[in-house]
């Protein structure tokens, strides 16, 4: 969605619109593959199948809705989502 040459990001988390180029940081999900112990396992975590591993590393897909269940069920700081 286009808004004066800006993208728009609509998410259900958090509850509010935030652009790409207007200043406004979106939140991205971090994940820090060194703190994972049992990739296979980590990526089950997503409900949404967002957790793919590729080339030995986890990265996150575009089906990620940034719910935050993987930051919650993470034990040692796996993953976080930032601004």
């Amino acid at each position: 969605m286009c808004n004066n040459g800006n993208i728009i990001m609509k998410t259900k988390f958090p509850a509010k619109n935030h652009t790409l180029f207007g200043g406004v940081t979106m939140k991205k999900l971090i994940i820090h593959n060194e703190n994972i112990i049992y990739k296979e396992v980590f990526i089950r975590c997503c409900p949404f199948s967002a957790l793919e591993i590729e080339k030995g590393e986890v990265v996150v897909t575009s089906n990620c809705r940034l719910c935050g269940s993987c930051v919650y069920k993470a034990k040692n700081n796996e993953c976080e989502i930032t601004d």
